[in-house]
């Protein structure tokens, strides 16, 4: 809409429905990009100030070179701590599921998901599987998380595929 009020503005009277169109249809076909392009791991991914390097901890600036089509509602900060997150974690898990319960956080961080790995959270109450969850979601975004029942994916329905598209969890 903002480019059709633009050619709008521009054009005026001239500003038909078919040239307006055209002029769209020209902007689409040459800023098309294949979507591999798109959410490269490369290292970095997006959060609100900036490119975070996962393996060194660095924050460098947006860059056009990596096109993500997601983005962490959450700020950057290398000297931050979580030492509230730390003790619950420790007071309702064991060493060994704490380890691995941090290894998916860091996981779903990763676009491309290269193990294909999944993760069920079973057990009675009070154990963490729900505030797990809503802590992750808080850190992912929820509109960077997909939430499809399994049983979507038993070859019924040919789409659930699809909804995962650009999704980190």
């Amino acid at each position: 809409h903002m480019i059709k009020n633009l050619l709008e503005n521009t054009l005026g009277a001239k500003a038909t429905i078919h040239i307006v169109n055209e002029i769209l249809e020209h902007l689409r076909w040459s800023s098309y990009v294949e979507r591999e392009v798109f959410n490269k791991y490369e290292g970095f991914i997006p959060v609100q100030n900036g490119l975070v390097n996962l393996e060194t901890g660095e924050l460098k600036d947006f860059s056009p070179d990596h096109i993500f089509t997601f983005k962490l509602p959450v700020k950057h900060d290398k000297t931050a701590k979580c030492p509230k997150f730390e003790a619950w974690l420790n007071e309702v898990q064991t060493p060994d599921n704490i380890i691995t319960l941090q290894e998916y956080a860091g996981y779903n961080l990763l676009p491309s998901m290269p193990f294909h790995k999944s993760v069920w959270f079973i057990g009675n109450g009070r154990n963490g599987k729900g505030q797990f969850i809503i802590t992750l979601e808080h850190i992912l975004g929820k509109e960077n998380c997909a939430y499809i029942p399994v049983q979507a994916f038993s070859g019924e329905r040919n789409f659930a595929e699809a909804e995962l598209y650009g999704k980190l969890i």
